[in-house]
């Protein structure tokens, strides 16, 4: 009898220690629990595809947005992730990781990580390549008789395009035009030349007032003329067209004004579809548009003096047109002319003082402007917004700089160093400067020679 009131008080402590024993249980588990955000980021290089020996960076944003994340950027080493460099965010979550300077062409595999926080996830990016081009791209340069194309990276190695050859034009690709003296005839011989096109003869005159080649090097353009009695170059009205692709030559009438003058020119658009010539009648600097696509002459309606087409990029249906005398309110000078020749021109901007220039995608800008009494070289993007004060130019004053871009990674100006003229080319990272050898201007560039 005791040993059953005994089994039954036990069995009663041992369910009620159950009972109380499996609260604390029932209360571990988290009343609010919040899961861990997702973290994600954009990943890429700058510039996108370097050459040996430029600067470059892998950048991207990583949301969240918020100050101070880790980001780690690491290389495909056969099939080991490597550690090479650390960032951490800025306020609007971006990052820009320095990687090491390329010395070598080929191929990377790299990818980010973000290090997790107490309320955020970690997060592996997507594997990105990263091309390293074996050059830059080369600036041509000529000392009168001889024309060299020299990289504007590395040792600066040169290589000689053309022997007793002038006024030399050259397009990105690699094709160029120039001239050669025919000592038979004493007029000149106008070629063709480069990016797989051979050797070709396109005119022969007593002379040429110009020619042009357009930037895609399909097309070159040169105005006919010939030599008057008292020895004078003037237009005789007719334009030279080539077209590579097809291979043909053609003659087009030029617009009223432009036979008998002796400083008629062409010059062709940023995008390649139209053909510009100033007639200049009387001095009054006229502007026609020709369509390559309908063989079209409309005389522009250009505001300011002293016109000339711009390499900047324009709207469509408007050529970037750059005027002698700036007239307010555009500052800049540069203004968006319409092709159909009626619809006014609109300012392209007045955020800088005088010309600009635009690299090849578009991209980035450059400008002169004066800090402190002393002309700088500006970098800006798309919109003129400052990126970069790329430094002094050397220039005076009464000679001030006009920039423009070789590639998409170099600036170059011409400024008066001790009376003498000196180009300077610079990396838009802002990297140290480089010079051709004294004599020697600066009349274009290619890619990869």
């Amino acid at each position: 009898m005791r040993g059953g009131r005994f089994a039954i008080l036990g069995a009663l402590v041992a369910t009620a220690l159950t009972t109380v024993g499996a609260a604390p249980a029932a209360l571990a588990a988290p009343v609010n629990a919040q899961a861990l955000t997702v973290t994600t980021a954009t990943t890429g290089f700058s510039p996108a595809s370097p050459y040996v020996g430029q600067p470059v960076a892998l950048t991207g944003i990583v949301t969240p947005h918020e100050t101070g994340r880790a980001v780690t950027a690491q290389r495909l080493s056969g099939t080991t992730w490597t550690t090479i460099a650390r960032a951490t965010t800025t306020t609007d979550g971006a990052y820009r990781i320095a990687l090491p300077t390329p010395t070598a062409a080929g191929v990377t595999t790299w990818r980010v990580t973000v290090a997790a926080t107490p309320t955020r996830q970690a997060y592996t990016s997507a594997t990105r390549t990263l091309t390293v081009q074996p050059s830059g791209p080369s600036v041509v340069i000529t000392n009168g008789s001889q024309v060299r194309a020299v990289e504007v990276t590395g040792a600066h190695r040169s290589k000689v395009l053309l022997d007793g050859a002038i006024d030399v034009q050259t397009a990105p690709t690699g094709r160029m035009t120039y001239t050669t003296i025919n000592w038979v005839t004493g007029g000149s011989d106008l070629y063709v030349s480069g990016a797989g096109l051979a050797r070709r003869k396109l005119a022969s005159s007593t002379c040429l007032l110009s020619n042009v080649i357009d930037r895609s090097g399909r097309y070159v353009a040169w105005v006919y003329a010939a030599t008057t009695s008292n020895g004078l170059c003037r237009a005789t009205g007719k334009i030279g067209l080539f077209e590579a692709v097809t291979g043909a030559t053609r003659t087009i009438t030029g617009p009223v004004g432009m036979a008998g003058r002796s400083d008629s020119f062409v010059s062709f658009t940023r995008e390649g579809n139209h053909l510009i010539a100033y007639p200049n009648p009387g001095g009054a600097w006229d502007m026609y548009a020709y369509a390559l696509a309908t063989g079209r002459w409309t005389r522009l309606s250009v505001p300011g003096d002293g016109p000339i087409a711009v390499d900047v990029p324009a709207p469509a249906g408007r050529i970037a047109v750059w005027t002698f005398y700036v007239h307010k309110p555009c500052a800049s000078g540069v203004w968006f002319v319409a092709v159909d020749g009626t619809t006014p021109a609109t300012c392209a901007s007045s955020k800088v003082a005088g010309r600009y220039a635009a690299s090849p995608d578009g991209r980035l800008t450059a400008w002169a402007a004066q800090v402190k009494g002393v002309e700088h070289i500006m970098l800006g993007d798309a919109h003129l917004t400052l990126v970069r004060d790329l430094g002094p130019t050397g220039s005076t004053a009464w000679f001030p700089s006009t920039p423009s871009f070789v590639g998409n990674g170099f600036v170059t100006w011409f400024m008066l160093k001790n009376s003498q003229p000196t180009y300077v080319v610079r990396p838009v990272s802002g990297g140290s400067p480089w010079s051709p050898p004294a004599g020697w201007d600066v009349i274009g560039w290619v890619n990869h020679q």
